[in-house]
């Protein structure tokens, strides 16, 4: 058990009350029979063996290590069901006592056998096939030939980080891998694409994957365990991001460790610069939004008569510094919309969707669009209908966008209509605090200037020409040929 806890194994709240709860369900069943060595035996056994395994599947002895077809990936489900048999033989042992069947003790004594030699069988050939695997993979790895990786540290993946740069990775033409962490991270990311996906717990678990093929390493966000490729010099390490935005993850001291950082335009250097993050102007590389090319929406989502407001919360943040979110007060701006009669898109950053205090309060703004929709005949959008479109894709679909301080605002730029930020909290860090560009409207956190924005937004828009000007300056115009990504990112690849 010990060894298993040393290996990842965690004693989860499901982990401890299954066993125990069958233990305690069967045994007070079992009080009001004739209680012996069979009943004892029967339960003491397959209580041990349900805690163990419990212990052992959610172990990294038990987890997926890739998305390629494999022996051990082929082997893992039979393990992984062996808690399942070892449940019916529980319960087949109790209907047996039940029923008081002759020669008790020995059927009991040879299920349990049964049940110890598959399961001995089945370990046994996980584990050849576990020791065999990183052979397997260096055999694989060397005929894929792949020449650069793709790294998320993320415990989820962050999938809709990596969604954002794969096509524009695709453009490069050249075969690569996607580096996790963790087998969730695996789990997520496997519905995105069909390129080789790697869990690399350990560092030695890099080492088979880090060749002297392997020209480059991309990274999508600003988590520390970068830091463990980052020991890999044989690759050139560049920084891509997921968003460019005034907030302070933009410009993470962690960046200077990368050789080559990417970033969308002028905007994002003179960032690095205010904050007093040295980096070399050669070590930046001009890329744009190779994800600004946004795909037709479909029928059922286009507009109808009314002016449509997006609405694109933030999250919460990891601290007060960087939580910006206006989604507590999120259902009261909605509302306000609504009975102003405009058409709201509600779009809140994935992560919202996946924490439970932000989950609740989408659910709640969703119930208000729901209700106007139903009382009213507009057709709104909620969480449940954007979550499955890109921003970009959701950024055709409105005539305005009100949100707070994030990459969605640099995101939509580039469409030419307003834009309104909601003023950050006290705590929060203020964007513009060293830059006079004035180019988005401003909604106070209590909404009391809302009305007027809103009016100023769609009528005269003043701001129209300053929009237009920030626009190149957060996104670099020469940065917009189709090829352009590939073109900025050769070298990496050359000899």
């Amino acid at each position: 058990m010990r060894k298993f806890l040393k290996r990842g194994a965690r004693f989860t709240l499901g982990a401890a009350l299954r066993p125990i709860v069958i233990f305690s369900a069967l045994a007070l069943g079992a009080w009001q029979w004739e209680i012996n060595f069979a009943t004892v035996y029967l339960f003491t056994f397959f209580f041990c063996v349900s805690l163990v395994l419990s212990l052992f599947l959610d172990s990294k002895l038990a987890q997926p290590r890739t998305n390629l077809p494999s022996d051990y990936d082929t082997w893992l489900p039979r393990v992984r069901a062996l808690s399942f048999i070892a449940d019916l033989c529980l319960i087949g042992g109790a209907i047996l006592l039940v029923l008081r069947i002759p020669y008790l003790l020995a059927v009991i004594l040879v299920l349990s056998l049964a049940f110890s030699g598959y399961a001995i069988f089945v370990l046994l050939r996980h584990r050849a096939n576990r020791r065999a695997f990183p052979a397997w993979l260096r055999k694989n790895l060397s005929s894929y030939a792949a020449e650069f990786v793709l790294h998320t540290p993320r415990p989820d993946g962050g999938s809709y980080q990596i969604q954002m740069w794969l096509p524009a990775l695709e453009t490069l033409d050249r075969d690569y891998l996607i580096l996790v962490r963790s087998p969730r991270a695996l789990a997520a990311l496997r519905q995105l694409t069909d390129r080789p996906i790697i869990v690399c717990a350990s560092w030695s678990d890099l080492d088979s994957v880090m060749t002297p093929n392997i020209r480059a390493a991309f990274y999508v966000n600003s988590v520390g365990a970068n830091s463990d490729l980052l020991t890999y010099r044989t690759a050139q390490h560049v920084y891509l991001g997921h968003g460019d935005s005034g907030k302070p993850l933009s410009v993470h001291p962690l960046h200077r460790a990368f050789d080559f950082v990417a970033v969308a335009g002028q905007a994002a250097i003179d960032r690095y610069e205010r904050a007093g993050l040295e980096i070399p102007s050669k070590r930046f590389i001009m890329v744009g939004r190779p994800s600004h090319k946004p795909e037709s929406a479909t029928a059922e989502t286009t507009r109808g008569g009314q002016p449509t407001i997006i609405y694109a919360p933030t999250w919460s943040g990891y601290n007060a510094v960087s939580g910006f979110s206006s989604l507590p007060k999120g259902n009261i701006l909605v509302t306000r919309l609504i009975e102003r009669g405009y058409r709201v898109i509600f779009r809140p950053h994935p992560l919202s969707l996946q924490r439970p205090g932000e989950q609740k309060l989408c659910r709640e703004i969703t119930q208000t669009l729901h209700q106007s929709a139903q009382s009213t005949g507009i057709k709104h959008l909620s969480a449940d209908q954007t979550s499955a479109l890109t921003f970009l894709e959701v950024a055709q679909l409105g005539d305005a966008l009100i949100a707070d301080h994030s990459s969605v605002i640099t995101d939509f730029l580039p469409t030419k209509k307003p834009i309104a930020e909601i003023e950050a909290p006290e705590a929060a860090v203020d964007p513009f605090a060293a830059t006079e560009v004035e180019y988005v409207y401003r909604v106070r956190r209590d909404f009391s200037n809302l009305a007027q924005t809103l009016d100023q937004m769609f009528g005269a828009d003043p701001l129209a020409p300053m929009r237009a000007v920030a626009a190149e300056y957060w996104i670099a115009p020469d940065t917009a040929a189709t090829d352009h990504f590939a073109r900025s990112l050769s070298f990496l690849f050359s000899d």
